[in-house]
């Protein structure tokens, strides 16, 4: 479900960084559970920092998806793929690529 237009959301960039271990994430976690399980017990928001530098793997937005499927205002803001944004005139395999990426 998409936010109403003109709604602001706020997340931060990314869900992976090593210095919020034992800050914002517990020191110790369920084995095999997902960080953003947690994370979005907190936000209803992140961008996705990684789909800048190629397209994504469906199996791993599925993951995600899956992840956060407890909080169902959660959104995943995608970065558009370097490749894309530095050609005047980009490749329709490549927007196809990046487009599969992003349905879970």
């Amino acid at each position: 479900k998409l936010p109403e237009p003109g709604t602001l959301l706020v997340g931060p960039s990314g869900w992976a960084h090593s210095g919020w271990q034992g800050v914002f994430y517990p020191n110790a976690r369920p084995h095999k559970s997902h960080p953003l399980r947690y994370f979005a017990q907190f936000f209803s928001a992140v961008e996705i920092t990684a789909s800048l530098y190629g397209p994504l793997k469906p199996e791993l937005t599925r993951v995600w998806s899956h992840a956060v499927h407890a909080n169902p205002d959660f959104q995943f803001v995608a970065r558009v793929w370097r490749k894309l944004l530095d050609s005047p005139s980009p490749a329709a395999a490549d927007v196809a690529a990046f487009r599969s990426g992003l349905q879970p």
